[in-house]
């Protein structure tokens, strides 16, 4: 029975996964995410600095940019989330349930 009192709780694959996930939604991670691509397909299509091209040209590529990013954003962020929660699977018990009272923590509001 003592052994019991100081065994370590190991979270279960949904609690680690619904953690995850307010994590990702308190970061603002899809936005973060959104922003950095849209960056990236802009830098891909021209290094280019606002006002040096005509307008029709920047909304193009403004267009081009939101088509490109529309199309993956969500994929890729699910897809990060599903590798994190597999590493978080294979990490040892100890960090699991260290990670899942960190996120019990800073959900209270406790520092």
């Amino acid at each position: 029975m003592a052994e019991l009192a100081h065994a370590t709780l190991i979270p279960s694959s949904s609690f680690v996964s619904n953690q995850l996930d307010r994590n990702a939604t308190r970061v603002m991670a899809r936005a973060r995410l959104r922003s950095e691509l849209r960056s990236i397909v802009l830098d891909i299509l021209g290094p280019c600095e606002p006002g040096e091209l005509p307008e029709a040209l920047a909304g193009w590529l403004e267009d081009a940019a939101d088509v490109a990013v529309s199309a993956v954003c969500d994929a890729s962020l699910r897809g990060l989330l599903e590798s994190v929660a597999a590493s978080v699977a294979e990490a040892p018990p100890s960090v699991v349930a260290r990670l899942a009272q960190e996120g019990i923590r800073h959900d209270a509001g406790v520092d």
